[in-house]
């Protein structure tokens, strides 16, 4: 009966598609508004009531936008609703059976956080130390973490170290 109400998960990977239709229903019980997320944050990063909060560390601004699907799949698994339509047929006839699925969490909202800089999947430490700590002022109820070329340091041990006390 678990459906993530009232929570929020953070997803550090190397960037997302806001816009995907998993992300468009609304969940239940969504406490991180717009406002909130101002007051937090000092600037606009909201999204929507799924995407409350998303953020480019690595480039140090709201582009998002992934050069793979990963972390949107990621954000989808945890959080995503889609309701199928049934078979959809494309131009040159496949038949695609579209299905209905819900993530583990449909109604958590997330925190999508990208940590790798444009044009490469590779995370980047700073950028990753500096994400999870946002997420624990957001008071995130988990983080999922990219490690794809993640190499460790002072900083990102610090911020792992914190993380672990929450």
């Amino acid at each position: 009966d678990y459906t993530g109400k009232g929570t929020s998960v953070a997803v550090i990977d190397a960037g997302f598609d806001v816009h995907h239709p998993a992300f468009a229903p609304a969940p239940d019980g969504a406490y991180l508004t717009k406002d909130i997320v101002i007051r937090l944050m000092g600037s606009e990063r909201y999204v929507s009531e799924t995407i409350p909060y998303a953020w480019d560390y690595a480039e140090d601004d709201g582009g998002v936008e992934n050069i793979s699907s990963h972390g949107t799949s990621v954000g989808s698994v945890v959080a995503g609703v889609h309701v199928g339509a049934g078979d959809v047929v494309q131009e040159d006839g496949t038949v695609l059976h579209e299905a209905s699925f819900y993530g583990e969490a449909p109604d958590a909202q997330l925190l999508l956080m990208k940590a790798a800089s444009d044009g490469t999947a590779k995370m980047d430490p700073g950028s990753v130390a500096e994400a999870i700590l946002d997420a624990l002022r957001m008071d995130a109820s988990a983080i999922i973490l990219n490690t794809y070329g993640l190499e460790a340091n002072e900083i990102l041990e610090e911020a792992i170290n914190q993380a672990k006390m929450k």
